[in-house]
């Protein structure tokens, strides 16, 4: 995909006709012509103008019309506030090479009729439903969608086990599950019911376990037990666990993916007083996982505690590392195939007049990363001064390129 390309609203009429990648800012419906014309537009995200969020969920046929003027668009994401129905998913299928379509916080409800016009889509290959309702018969609905790889359900109201089960019969390769066992996010500004969401069971994830196809699983924010982490499907070869609600115990049942090689992990937060015990047995499970997989990916999101640091540091086939910009990144130093490394931005520092100021990682932080043999790009996630980037370059060296990412 070609470099992302921001512009706002009306501003979008000063820009090269031939960009690929688009994240479009406060944008009106009365802004939506201004695409015609634009052949190369690979990826297109619409972020509405909040002053305008009432037009957005009146939106007509003929108002989203411009997006079937666009035949490379792959890639969709739809404002929030959009309101799309049934007859909206019937002119999208006019999009003959649209492979990747997010609808998140709206009004659409997959259910057997949505799924048909989905199903109708000549390229449909990754749906991503956020915080809207899905039906079972909308699930199993699909089914025709021959070319559906790829499916995230993030806080979908209404997903129970008759629904998991008409997930399980798709031919996906990957599958992403947040909030399950959570509150209804909308319910807390809507009012409406906040008792917890159905959760995964031991037979729930028995039937992804039995998902031939199933190489890839994100669970963000799950509730999950003991025993349903146990039966992890252990055909995958990249996993996320991010903010999982289980204990140290069920996170070593990770250790069971042998085929395992990307693995994003991120545990909750601890409070109250027992915290440090229990951060300390995280650690313990988090090194004994590490410790047990052969991995070429590690996105580690958590704190670098020295039992963290110790299994980071000896994963031998380690290739691509993602995670905090630490103070001391020695421990990265004896890694001999890691060739990138992508590190988050340091937390800002507080003044004594309450304002942030960045906290920049100093060049002492980066000189030992000359000792990685195969790396050759450290990406910094974060603002750097030409000044600040001009001295992590040089206690990098020649061999590795720093690239920056704000």
């Amino acid at each position: 995909m070609p470099a992302v390309v921001r512009v706002d609203g009306g501003a979008l009429a000063g820009t090269a006709a031939d960009v690929g990648n688009l994240e479009w800012e406060v944008v009106r419906v009365a802004d939506l012509p201004l695409l015609v014309g634009r052949g190369s537009l690979r990826r297109l995200q619409i972020n509405p103008d909040t002053d305008a969020i009432a037009d957005w969920q009146q939106i007509t046929v003929e108002q989203l019309r411009p997006l079937t003027a666009l035949p490379a668009l792959v890639e969709l994401t739809l404002p929030f506030c959009c309101h799309v129905e049934v007859e909206h998913l019937r002119l999208l299928a006019g999009c003959p090479r649209l492979a990747s379509i997010c609808f998140v916080n709206e009004a659409l409800v997959l259910d057997a009729d949505a799924a048909a016009e989905l199903a109708a889509w000549p390229s449909l290959h990754q749906l991503t439903l956020s915080h809207l309702k899905v039906e079972s018969a909308g699930l199993r609905g699909l089914e025709a969608a021959a070319g559906l790889r790829r499916l995230a359900l993030q806080g979908c109201r209404g997903l129970d086990q008759d629904g998991l089960q008409a997930v399980a019969a798709l031919p996906l390769e990957a599958l992403v599950l947040e909030r399950l066992g959570q509150p209804d996010l909308l319910a807390r500004f809507t009012g409406g019911d906040t008792s917890p969401s159905w959760a995964l069971h031991v037979a729930a994830m028995r039937q992804l376990a039995s998902m031939s196809t199933l190489r890839e699983l994100i669970l963000r924010s799950c509730v999950l037990g003991d025993e349903v982490l146990a039966e992890l499907p252990t055909r995958l070869t990249s996993l996320t666990l991010e903010d999982a609600e289980a204990s140290p115990a069920a996170l070593r049942h990770v250790r069971r993916l042998a085929d395992l090689r990307h693995l994003s992990w991120r545990l909750p937060a601890r409070s109250g007083d027992d915290a440090a015990t229990t951060a300390a047995a995280d650690d313990a499970a988090t090194a004994d996982v590490l410790g047990a997989l052969r991995l070429q990916s590690l996105h580690w999101s958590g704190a670098l505690r020295p039992a963290v640091r110790k299994a980071i540091g000896s994963m031998a086939g380690l290739e691509r590392f993602e995670g905090p910009c630490d103070d001391d990144l020695a421990f990265l130093a004896g890694l001999p195939e890691v060739h990138r490394l992508v590190l988050a931005e340091r937390p800002a520092v507080q003044q004594a007049d309450g304002s942030w100021l960045p906290s920049p990682p100093a060049p002492a932080s980066f000189a030992p990363l000359r000792g990685c043999r195969a790396l050759t790009e450290v990406v910094y996630s974060g603002p750097l001064t030409d000044a600040e980037r001009s001295a992590l370059q040089q206690a990098l060296g020649d061999r590795i390129t720093l690239l920056q990412h704000d």
